[in-house]
């Protein structure tokens, strides 16, 4: 988890700069680096961004109703494609 002030810009290099430096070593050598991100603003509130270099496809969700949904098959199969 990296703590960032929310006043700071960050650009793509400065992003991967940081995935690279604070990312923990990987089990698996093909999984994408990741790190999460912790958008910190001066009353204290925090945004977390998970951040992937590279596309990863989403978890299931833990609602057991939601899978059983016809809209999340329909986004799973297109996901899949």
């Amino acid at each position: 988890m990296v703590p960032v002030p929310v006043h700071i810009s960050l650009s793509h290099e400065r992003i991967r700069e940081i995935m690279k430096k604070a990312s923990l070593p990987q089990e698996d050598p093909d999984a994408p680096l990741s790190v999460t991100l912790a958008i910190v603003e001066s009353d204290s509130t925090v945004v977390y961004y998970k951040m992937t270099d590279g596309i990863v496809i989403p978890d299931p969700p833990d609602d057991t109703e939601d899978v059983d949904n016809k809209q999340w098959r329909k986004k799973r199969k297109k996901l899949f494609k």
